[in-house]
């Protein structure tokens, strides 16, 4: 087997992978922090132009459970059409992940005021330091 390394910017990919001009693609995705991969794969976006690479045969399934997590306030309902969804995925072996990278932040109990923004994406983790304080009292001399 003979195999022809290609590294390309991401424009260029993005072309590529509308096209479907390609055998096989190593790259990073990051939909950000909300679970939702309706776009990558639901079978309405394999038409030019979505980005459903996969072409990974329809299955009402998938499609039906993607929709659910999409489209529903329910955070245990979406929950459980994406563990749905995630294991028709496995299943059918329609891509190998490699990883997925979680970002675990500590802080000592002691430091007041953080928040994180779960809708955030994980480059913002650190948008609201600024309203983090220590509590102290004022020792007067």
């Amino acid at each position: 087997m003979r195999v022809k390394l290609s590294l390309v910017p991401s424009q260029q990919l993005v072309a590529l992978l509308q096209g479907r001009r390609f055998d096989m693609v190593l790259t990073a995705l990051d939909n950000g922090p909300d679970p939702d991969i309706y776009v990558l794969w639901h079978s309405s976006q394999t038409v030019a132009g979505g980005f459903n690479f996969s072409g990974m045969a329809m299955d009402p399934v998938l499609d039906k459970d993607l929709e659910d997590g999409r489209f529903n306030y329910d955070v245990k309902k979406r929950r459980a059409a994406y563990i749905d969804a995630q294991k028709i995925l496995r299943q059918d072996a329609a891509a190998d992940f490699l990883f997925c990278p979680d970002i675990l932040v500590g802080y000592n109990k002691r430091v007041k005021g953080v928040r994180f923004n779960a809708a955030m994406d994980r480059a913002g983790r650190y948008a609201f330091v600024s309203e983090w304080y220590l509590q102290s009292r004022r020792v007067w001399k």
